[in-house]
Order: C-alpha cells, then structure tokens, then sequence
C-alpha cells in the first residue's frame, strides 16, 4: 500500500472515532448544563453562582479575586461581578478589602456559602460518573482532557 493510500486509510480509520468523542462530550456538555440549571433551581442560585460557589470552596487560600474566579471559570469580569454580588446579597459569599491596597478585594464564602458549596459537591453526578471508571482509565481520561482543553481557543498552551 502506497504511503498516500496508508495515510487516507489511517484517516478514515480516526475521523469516525473523533467524531464520535466530539459527540460524546457534547452529550456531557448538555448533561451538565441541564443539570446545573435543574441542581441551581433548587438552591435558588444560577449555574453561574454555583460555579463560583463550588470554585471559592476549592481554592480556599490565598483569598480569591474576581479575576480569579472569572480566569478559572472562563468568564468575563463583569458576569463574575455580577454573580459575586448575587451571591452577597444572598449571603454565600462575603467581600473584603485588602488593607494595604483599597483597590483589592477578596471573595470568601460565608459558612452559608460553604454549607451550598458542600451541598453541591456531593450531588456532583460527573465526579461520581468519573469514579465508575477504573483508576487508570481515569489516568488517560485527565490526561487527554488536559490534553484537549489546552487547544482549545482561548486557552494557555501552559499547564495550570
């Protein structure tokens, strides 16, 4: 078989697979919102509070920013901001000044916060998902998420 031939065969023998893990976590994708929506009602929060919720329990030190959060959450400042101050009128979440520098601002869940936050995490029906799979298959999964997200537009080519 020529060479030409081995790669179109090697192709057509990927492309099916790749679509189909395309379609796989779309399916995921749509699991996910449909479940945050359904999980937020519930909780009386938008997917988006609930996502900061669950990042300020994650990362609990040094105080986050919302910088930070929208960084992490791949979100614009102002939907952090806006989320955050939901989320202070609510009283899951408190801000604070820095001392040395009135332009920063810390973001730290209250014990309400943290209690939603708790609540949420173990309702996470992925991670349960995700612990179905065999330890090494959850190896290769992290691996090639990892792999996948980093070139993904808009994302860092460096590990973080």
């Amino acid at each position: 078989m020529s060479r030409a031939a081995l790669m179109d065969h090697h192709e057509r023998e990927w492309q099916p697979v790749a679509k189909e893990v395309s379609t796989g976590l779309t399916k995921i994708s749509l699991a996910l919102r449909s479940h945050a929506w359904r999980a937020s009602g519930a909780h009386h929060i938008s997917p988006t509070q609930g996502h900061v919720l669950s990042f300020l329990r994650s990362h609990p030190h040094p105080p986050m920013t919302l910088t930070a959060i929208a960084g992490h959450l791949g979100i614009t400042p102002a939907t952090a901001s806006q989320a955050v101050q939901a989320l202070v009128r609510k009283g899951l979440v408190r801000k604070s000044r820095s001392n040395t520098d009135a332009r920063a601002v810390s973001i730290f869940l209250s014990a309400k916060g943290r209690q939603k936050a708790e609540q949420a995490a173990r309702s996470d029906f992925l991670a349960t998902a995700v612990e179905s799979l065999h330890p090494i298959e959850q190896e290769h999964l992290l691996t090639a998420l990892t792999k996948l997200v980093r070139t993904l537009p808009g994302k860092s080519k460096t590990k973080g």
